[in-house]
């Protein structure tokens, strides 16, 4: 199926999230998401073209133990993605979340207050970006995992977490930045590598 979801405002979503698209190829612009719960935006199979999308409060379930699962402002598995322009804040989870061999190319990312990772690659899933930045991240910013691979032109991470990328080597996954201010204090893995640091 194929459609398209413009000039659109979604607030308080329940714990199904805003926006799930399930083998379907969609196109997304000037689309608001407000307090939603689980997830913001799913897309599992098929492909979605995102043109502005703003995404405000994403609340993470409550597990037995009482901790909190998912929270994620985009959520993509098995897909491809195309997304020109995404604001995320106050998301519980990550602002991009990339799994089971999603491909993921990104224009502009801002977001603020990640508390899982701006953006999450794992399961051999490779996420593109061209410019981000990043306010106040709670953890890693970057975090790739189980041979997913994230790659960055332009990033700007605000804030003091320790370590800002984080990649795990011994599952082959990676992390390329071209640009990254500030100089980062220190890369925590040999599969990170950053290019044209300024300080």
């Amino acid at each position: 199926s194929s459609g398209a979801i413009q000039n659109a405002k979604i607030d308080n979503a329940g714990a199904m999230g805003a926006i799930a698209l399930l083998a379907s190829t969609v196109s997304i612009d000037r689309v608001q998401i407000n307090q939603s719960a689980a997830l913001g935006l799913f897309v599992r199979h098929g492909s979605v073209d995102v043109h502005d999308l703003t995404v405000d409060g994403v609340r993470g379930e409550a597990g037995p133990n009482g901790e909190s699962s998912q929270g994620d402002a985009i959520h993509i598995r098995d897909a491809k993605a195309r997304i020109d322009v995404l604001i995320v804040k106050n998301a519980d989870g990550s602002g991009l979340f990339a799994g089971a061999g999603a491909n993921v190319q990104l224009g502009r990312l801002d977001m603020d207050a990640p508390k899982h990772g701006a953006m999450v690659a794992e399961g051999s899933s490779t996420i593109s970006a061209k410019n981000v930045t990043i306010t106040s991240p709670r953890g890693p910013a970057l975090v790739a995992i189980d041979g997913g691979t994230i790659s960055v032109i332009d990033l700007r991470i605000d804030g003091d977490a320790d370590p800002q990328l984080w990649a795990d080597c011994a599952a082959k996954a990676a992390i390329h930045i071209e640009s990254m201010r500030p100089h980062p204090k220190e890369l925590s893995s040999r599969c990170i590598s950053v290019r044209g640091l300024n300080r």
